[in-house]
């Protein structure tokens, strides 16, 4: 079964719902598709409406709205077919670009923990704060050597990944009512199982739900609505075993993905043994990579048992995925139900039908659940949306006229400052009377005391513009140069670093940063490699807050750590020499973070 055989909308049976404060409407803009769920809000939820409508290739790039045009085209088709009447829409952050995680903070009263944060945001997060935005969800408290600390889970976003999915909602005639994070909304979708405790009492399941989608793969933790542990990884397996079939067996991408799915046809059955070769391949890795994800949770202090297995995902539907993972991992494994806890209240949801449905809409119904004061919840949302601010001027340089193009962007969150509104009010006059000064300035130099060559104006179109930013090529350049002294990158995430103000920009060291994880064999290894990169000047500021040893399943003792890596304008401009390493870069795991509750 692929995609398309999902149905596109069904509604409500019976008359129309009174939307007033009694709805709750998830949307997940999702790679392939935009999928919606409407829920009437109660103690046993009711759906009211689904749906799903396909969106043209390459508009939604790993969950980050590239093109907001056709989305917005799409969710419209999607309000018309589904035919809800609420406006109000519970999101999701690309799941590439969120970082949720738990931090230990001074113990602080809850409305002094948000202020506390956002000063030391970046101790926190690899994001710049003044283009991050953040929340917060307390937890409890515990005792260390320095007495009283609080922990805390923090999910943080560049401002840029949020700005093109409100784009989007708001182009489609529809309003934000908050930006989930999809580790906390799946944790509350698939209601936990009964299991017995040592005592022999009845107590909900620990669970590690998987979600394969077309861009991402996440595993999380997590029993009766609350997040334990969540780690993410780049790495689309599905997407991957059906390029290798396609491409191996030199047959079309229908083809390829029915055959994947073992849809065989009598003119496709000669290919399954050379297809099951290449599927367990691509199994392996994916076991592989669920292993380290138990492992990372199993050390994290206070970890309590994992009880079973969800998968969920249209990457779950790979052919033998829960045998593969039943035979390898020692717990029973199951495919999550996201109308498990839900009335039906859609006509022609037929139990055929919801099976079509469950590995695509788990999202948006989760999100939707969002609406219920009971589950625990984070809004990415921002307060204050301020407009990007480009300013330009001209500049005579020597016998001849200089196109100096200054391009800044800024976009500031008042989550990720202390204040109120009229606090921010406050800040962007002082960024305009700083920019005002500063053109002021320009235009005070004497002509030819200000020169910029062709390559340096290339720079500062590039740093202002973080589309421009190739990140596969550049963690393909950091993956060649790891590769030679022994270390396995594993992933990554890039956030640009935009400078504001044309002397700023011509100053700018650089232009973005990639976080990603990495593996050696021993620690001087690891040192060998910071000295390495360092050495490259398109890297700099080299930056390993974690280094954490695990023991593989065979044995062997490894050197995990985190790292992030700053681009300088080199790396723009100087693409990787790839002829000495025939490898596409792997984009595996990146574990942005460790939560324990």
């Amino acid at each position: 079964m692929t995609e398309a055989t999902v149905p596109g909308a069904l509604g409500a049976s019976g008359k129309d719902i009174d939307h007033v404060a009694k709805t709750s409407i998830g949307l997940d803009i999702g790679t392939s598709a935009v999928r919606v769920g409407e829920l009437r809000l109660g103690d046993r939820p009711t759906l009211t409406r689904l749906g799903q409508v396909q969106l043209p290739s390459g508009s939604v790039i790993e969950g980050e709205v590239v093109e907001p045009g056709d989305v917005a085209a799409a969710l419209r088709t999607l309000w018309k077919d589904t035919k809800i009447k609420g406006k109000s829409v519970r999101v999701g952050v690309p799941l590439s670009r969120a970082i949720v995680r738990t931090i230990e903070v001074a113990d602080l009263p809850d409305g002094e923990l948000r202020s506390m944060i956002g000063l030391e945001l970046a101790d926190h997060v690899p994001l710049d704060p003044a283009h991050t935005v953040f929340d917060i969800l307390p937890l409890d408290r515990i005792s260390t050597d320095d007495g009283p600390r609080r922990r805390v889970l923090l999910a943080a976003a560049p401002h840029d990944a949020i700005q093109p999915t409100l784009a989007a909602v708001q182009q489609a005639g529809l309003t934000v009512a908050a930006v989930d994070v999809a580790p906390l909304a799946l944790a509350r979708v698939f209601p936990p199982a009964p299991v017995l405790n040592a005592a022999g009492a009845s107590v909900a399941s620990v669970d590690l739900v998987i979600s394969v989608g077309a861009g991402t793969m996440l595993a999380l933790v997590c029993t009766a609505g609350h997040l334990l542990f969540n780690r993410k990884a780049t790495s689309p397996v599905g997407a991957q075993l059906t390029d290798r079939i396609q491409y191996q067996l030199a047959i079309g991408a229908d083809v390829a993905e029915m055959t994947k799915r073992r849809v065989i046809t009598n003119e496709n059955r000669h290919l399954l043994t050379r297809v099951n070769d290449l599927a367990d391949t691509v199994l392996d890795e994916l076991v592989r990579d669920i292993h380290e994800s138990i492992l990372y949770y199993q050390a994290q202090p206070g970890a309590r048992p994992i009880d079973r297995v969800v998968l969920s995902g249209g990457g779950s539907l790979l052919a033998g995925l829960d045998h593969h993972l039943a035979e390898r991992l020692s717990y029973p494994v199951v495919f999550g139900d996201p109308f498990e806890g839900l009335t039906i209240g859609v006509e022609g949801l037929t139990r055929d039908v919801q099976d079509e449905y469950e590995p695509y809409v788990a999202t948006a119904i989760a999100y939707a659940l969002g609406g219920l004061s009971r589950y625990p919840k984070l809004d990415l949302k921002p307060v204050l949306q301020r407009q990007s601010i480009s300013r330009s001027h001209l500049v005579l340089a020597g016998t001849g006229v200089v196109l100096l193009g200054a391009l800044g962007l800024m976009y500031t969150s008042a989550r990720g400052e202390v204040g109120t509104v009229r606090d921010e009010v406050v800040a962007v006059r002082g960024d305009n009377a700083a920019a005002i000064a500063e053109l002021e300035a320009l235009r005070s130099e004497a002509p030819g005391q200000i020169t910029l060559s062709k390559g340096a104006l290339r720079q500062m179109v590039a740093a202002a513009d973080s589309r421009r930013i190739d990140w596969t090529i550049a963690f393909a350049d950091l993956d060649i140069l790891s590769l030679g002294v022994g270390v396995e990158l594993d992933g990554f995430v890039g956030t640009s670093t935009v400078s504001v103000g044309a002397a700023a920009a011509v100053a700018s060291a650089t232009v973005g940063t990639v976080t990603f994880s990495g593996e050696a064999a021993a620690i001087d290894v690891i040192a060998t490699w910071i000295t390495t990169i360092e050495a490259d000047d398109r890297f700099t500021d080299i930056a390993t807050p974690s280094v954490r040893q695990l023991v593989k399943a065979d044995g062997a003792v490894v050197y995990r750590f985190d790292a992030s890596v700053q681009l300088t304008p080199n790396a723009l401009f100087s693409p990787p020499d790839l002829t000495s390493a025939d490898r596409v870069p792997p984009s595996s795991d990146v574990p942005t973070t460790e939560v324990a509750g």
